[in-house]
């Protein structure tokens, strides 16, 4: 099974929307790590789903960021910037620290 398939099953499996979210997240985040957009943006579009499903503000701030590192990697600069700037400063309103800044 590949890291992916594992972290998939692994977010999919855990009922209460926290605790899927913050899996999703770091789903997402390993994406990052990994180098693999796609991975990224599946979990990070399930992401904001629920968080926007479930009113939680502090994981659509992150998903707005990791959608915006999407964004830079296939190519849209500007779109991306923007995005993960809009994120971040949704962050600093919510008082969610991104420790994966660095990777973005």
């Amino acid at each position: 099974m590949g890291r992916e398939t594992a972290v998939s099953i692994l977010t999919n499996s855990h009922a209460h929307p926290f605790t899927q979210a913050h899996l999703l997240h770091d789903a997402a985040w390993l994406g990052v790590r990994w180098g693999k957009t796609a991975v990224v943006a599946e979990h990070t579009r399930t992401l904001n789903a629920l968080a926007y499903e479930h009113d939680m503000r502090h994981w659509q701030a992150v998903g707005t960021v990791l959608m915006g590192w999407v964004l830079l990697q296939r190519g849209h600069i500007e779109d991306g910037t923007a995005q993960i700037e809009e994120g971040k400063t949704e962050c600093a309103k919510h008082h969610c620290q991104l420790w994966f800044e660095s990777d973005l």
